[in-house]
């Protein structure tokens, strides 16, 4: 079996709202802004430009990244509650 390379199989996951929801930790329970997950997917997307003339500065990192933070989470409190309630009894240890 040959190499892979993750960041080339995942990329194409960052481009998408729905694809990223697919590769997001399901631990955390959908207790997340998918708007902040997708601009920080955005960026990272930016920072693995090829060409780094197109790459962006430190400052523009942290610029987005504090943009991203102040995105306010909304819950759907029926989604995160099914999905955690799923996880939750699949990661239950027995004692």
């Amino acid at each position: 079996m040959g190499e892979q390379n993750l960041v080339d199989c995942k990329k194409s996951s960052l481009t998408y709202k729905k694809k990223l929801k697919r590769i997001m930790d399901p631990s955390m329970c959908g207790k997340y802004s998918i708007a902040s997950a997708f601009q920080i997917a955005q960026l990272i997307l930016k920072c693995l430009d090829s060409d780094h003339k197109k790459r962006p500065s430190m400052e523009e990192v942290l610029h987005i990244l504090e943009k991203a933070q102040s995105i306010k989470y909304k819950p759907n409190i029926k989604k995160v509650n099914s999905r955690c309630q799923t996880s939750n009894s699949t990661n239950k240890t027995l004692v």
